[in-house]
Protein backbone atom coordinates (compact mmCIF):
# COMPACT_ATOMS: atom_id res chain seq x y z
CA UNK A 1 0.00 0.00 0.00
CA UNK A 2 1.23 3.48 -0.82
CA UNK A 3 -0.32 6.78 0.17
CA UNK A 4 0.99 10.27 0.76
CA UNK A 5 1.72 11.62 4.26
CA UNK A 6 -1.95 12.20 5.14
CA UNK A 7 -3.60 9.56 2.91
CA UNK A 8 -5.05 12.20 0.57
CA UNK A 9 -7.75 10.95 -1.81
CA UNK A 10 -6.10 9.97 -5.09
CA UNK A 11 -2.77 9.14 -3.48
CA UNK A 12 -3.22 5.47 -2.63
CA UNK A 13 -2.16 2.45 -4.64
CA UNK A 14 -2.19 -1.14 -3.44
CA UNK A 15 -0.13 -4.13 -4.58
CA UNK A 16 -1.07 -7.74 -3.85
CA UNK A 17 1.44 -10.59 -3.79
CA UNK A 18 -0.10 -13.50 -5.67
CA UNK A 19 2.58 -16.20 -6.00
CA UNK A 20 2.60 -18.43 -9.08
CA UNK A 21 0.24 -16.25 -11.13
CA UNK A 22 1.05 -16.30 -14.87
CA UNK A 23 2.44 -13.14 -16.44
CA UNK A 24 -0.01 -10.63 -17.90
CA UNK A 25 -0.33 -10.87 -21.68
CA UNK A 26 -0.20 -7.25 -22.82
CA UNK A 27 -2.75 -5.84 -25.22
CA UNK A 28 -5.96 -3.80 -25.28
CA UNK A 29 -8.91 -3.47 -22.90
CA UNK A 30 -6.63 -2.92 -19.92
CA UNK A 31 -4.79 -0.35 -17.84
CA UNK A 32 -1.44 -0.05 -19.60
CA UNK A 33 0.46 2.43 -17.44
CA UNK A 34 -0.08 3.93 -13.99
CA UNK A 35 1.19 7.48 -13.55
CA UNK A 36 2.64 8.68 -10.25
CA UNK A 37 3.00 12.43 -9.84
CA UNK A 38 6.17 14.21 -8.73
CA UNK A 39 6.66 17.96 -8.40
CA UNK A 40 9.51 18.73 -10.82
CA UNK A 41 11.93 17.67 -13.53
CA UNK A 42 14.62 17.67 -10.83
CA UNK A 43 12.60 14.96 -9.07
CA UNK A 44 12.56 12.87 -12.25
CA UNK A 45 16.35 13.16 -12.50
CA UNK A 46 16.68 12.17 -8.84
CA UNK A 47 14.48 9.09 -9.44
CA UNK A 48 16.36 8.13 -12.62
CA UNK A 49 19.58 8.02 -10.60
CA UNK A 50 17.90 6.01 -7.83
CA UNK A 51 16.46 3.55 -10.36
CA UNK A 52 19.87 3.08 -12.01
CA UNK A 53 21.51 2.43 -8.64
CA UNK A 54 18.78 -0.07 -7.66
CA UNK A 55 18.65 -1.88 -11.01
CA UNK A 56 15.07 -0.80 -11.79
CA UNK A 57 14.20 -1.09 -15.49
CA UNK A 58 13.48 2.43 -16.73
CA UNK A 59 13.60 4.61 -19.81
CA UNK A 60 14.98 8.07 -20.38
CA UNK A 61 13.19 11.19 -19.19
CA UNK A 62 11.05 12.26 -22.14
CA UNK A 63 8.33 14.77 -22.87
CA UNK A 64 4.87 13.28 -23.36
CA UNK A 65 1.71 15.29 -23.69
CA UNK A 66 3.60 18.44 -22.65
CA UNK A 67 5.01 16.98 -19.42
CA UNK A 68 8.31 15.43 -18.45
CA UNK A 69 7.88 11.68 -17.84
CA UNK A 70 10.07 8.81 -16.61
CA UNK A 71 8.67 5.38 -17.53
CA UNK A 72 9.69 2.36 -15.46
CA UNK A 73 8.62 -1.19 -14.64
CA UNK A 74 8.45 -3.06 -11.37
CA UNK A 75 10.00 -6.52 -10.98
CA UNK A 76 6.83 -8.19 -12.34
CA UNK A 77 6.74 -5.96 -15.42
CA UNK A 78 3.99 -3.61 -14.27
CA UNK A 79 4.30 -0.41 -16.30
CA UNK A 80 4.46 2.79 -14.29
CA UNK A 81 5.54 6.37 -14.97
CA UNK A 82 6.69 9.26 -12.85
CA UNK A 83 5.06 12.40 -14.25
CA UNK A 84 6.04 15.98 -13.51
CA UNK A 85 2.84 17.66 -12.31
CA UNK A 86 4.19 21.19 -11.88
CA UNK A 87 2.77 21.32 -8.37
CA UNK A 88 -0.83 20.76 -9.54
CA UNK A 89 -3.00 18.48 -7.44
CA UNK A 90 -2.82 17.47 -3.81
CA UNK A 91 0.01 15.62 -2.15
CA UNK A 92 1.53 15.80 1.31
CA UNK A 93 5.05 14.53 2.05
CA UNK A 94 5.45 11.70 4.52
CA UNK A 95 7.80 12.89 7.30
CA UNK A 96 9.26 9.41 7.98
CA UNK A 97 10.07 8.64 4.33
CA UNK A 98 13.68 7.99 3.31
CA UNK A 99 12.89 9.94 0.11
CA UNK A 100 13.57 13.70 0.37
CA UNK A 101 10.25 15.58 0.64
CA UNK A 102 10.84 17.52 -2.58
CA UNK A 103 11.15 14.25 -4.57
CA UNK A 104 8.39 12.18 -2.99
CA UNK A 105 5.51 10.83 -5.04
CA UNK A 106 2.56 13.19 -4.58
CA UNK A 107 -0.24 10.92 -5.79
CA UNK A 108 -1.70 9.06 -8.73
CA UNK A 109 -2.28 10.26 -12.26
CA UNK A 110 -2.49 10.27 -15.12
CA UNK A 111 -3.59 6.69 -15.83
CA UNK A 112 -3.31 5.21 -19.34
CA UNK A 113 -5.63 2.53 -20.66
CA UNK A 114 -5.72 0.92 -24.09
CA UNK A 115 -8.85 0.08 -26.08
CA UNK A 116 -9.54 -1.05 -29.64
CA UNK A 117 -12.38 1.46 -30.19
CA UNK A 118 -12.86 4.85 -28.56
CA UNK A 119 -16.66 5.21 -28.81
CA UNK A 120 -17.80 2.88 -25.97
CA UNK A 121 -15.19 4.25 -23.54
CA UNK A 122 -15.92 7.85 -24.58
CA UNK A 123 -19.61 7.28 -23.83
CA UNK A 124 -18.93 6.03 -20.29
CA UNK A 125 -16.34 8.71 -19.52
CA UNK A 126 -18.35 11.66 -20.83
CA UNK A 127 -21.91 10.62 -19.93
CA UNK A 128 -21.51 8.55 -16.75
CA UNK A 129 -18.39 10.15 -15.24
CA UNK A 130 -18.81 13.71 -16.60
CA UNK A 131 -15.26 13.78 -17.95
CA UNK A 132 -14.46 15.66 -21.13
CA UNK A 133 -11.94 15.01 -23.86
CA UNK A 134 -9.42 17.84 -23.50
CA UNK A 135 -6.72 16.98 -26.05
CA UNK A 136 -5.00 14.23 -28.04
CA UNK A 137 -1.42 13.23 -28.80
CA UNK A 138 0.40 10.56 -30.81
CA UNK A 139 0.82 7.24 -28.99
CA UNK A 140 4.52 7.02 -28.01
CA UNK A 141 4.50 3.24 -28.55
CA UNK A 142 2.81 3.51 -31.97
CA UNK A 143 2.86 7.08 -33.35
CA UNK A 144 0.29 6.28 -36.05
CA UNK A 145 -2.27 5.78 -33.26
CA UNK A 146 -3.82 8.43 -31.03
CA UNK A 147 -4.12 8.86 -27.27
CA UNK A 148 -7.21 10.78 -26.14
CA UNK A 149 -6.92 12.65 -22.84
CA UNK A 150 -10.06 12.86 -20.70
CA UNK A 151 -10.08 15.08 -17.65
CA UNK A 152 -12.18 16.19 -14.75
CA UNK A 153 -12.72 19.92 -14.43
CA UNK A 154 -9.57 21.86 -13.55
CA UNK A 155 -7.77 19.08 -11.68
CA UNK A 156 -4.73 18.61 -13.96
CA UNK A 157 -2.76 15.36 -14.20
CA UNK A 158 -4.22 14.03 -10.93
CA UNK A 159 -7.60 13.68 -12.64
CA UNK A 160 -6.73 12.56 -16.17
CA UNK A 161 -7.33 9.33 -18.01
CA UNK A 162 -5.31 8.81 -21.19
CA UNK A 163 -7.07 6.43 -23.59
CA UNK A 164 -4.83 4.91 -26.26
CA UNK A 165 -6.80 3.58 -29.23
CA UNK A 166 -5.01 0.53 -30.62
CA UNK A 167 -7.20 -1.64 -32.89
CA UNK A 168 -4.05 -3.56 -33.86
CA UNK A 169 -3.59 -5.16 -30.43
CA UNK A 170 -5.09 -8.40 -29.12
CA UNK A 171 -7.17 -8.30 -25.95
CA UNK A 172 -4.90 -8.42 -22.88
CA UNK A 173 -4.99 -11.38 -20.50
CA UNK A 174 -4.79 -10.50 -16.77
CA UNK A 175 -1.82 -11.72 -14.75
CA UNK A 176 1.26 -10.72 -12.79
CA UNK A 177 2.42 -7.25 -13.79
CA UNK A 178 -1.08 -6.17 -14.78
CA UNK A 179 -3.49 -3.76 -13.12
CA UNK A 180 -6.78 -5.11 -11.78
CA UNK A 181 -8.66 -1.80 -11.62
CA UNK A 182 -8.56 1.93 -11.07
CA UNK A 183 -11.11 3.60 -8.80
CA UNK A 184 -12.19 7.08 -9.91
Amino acid sequence: FYGDGVASPGSDITFFDWPDVPQEQRGSHTITRTGLRVRSAASLAWWATRFAEAGVKHGAIVERDGRAVLDFEDFEGQRLALVEDGGLGDGEPWAASPIPAEHQIRGLGPITMTVTQLAPTDLVLTKALAMEEVRTYADPESPRHTVHVFGMEGAGPAAELHVAVRPDLPVARPGAGGVHHVAF
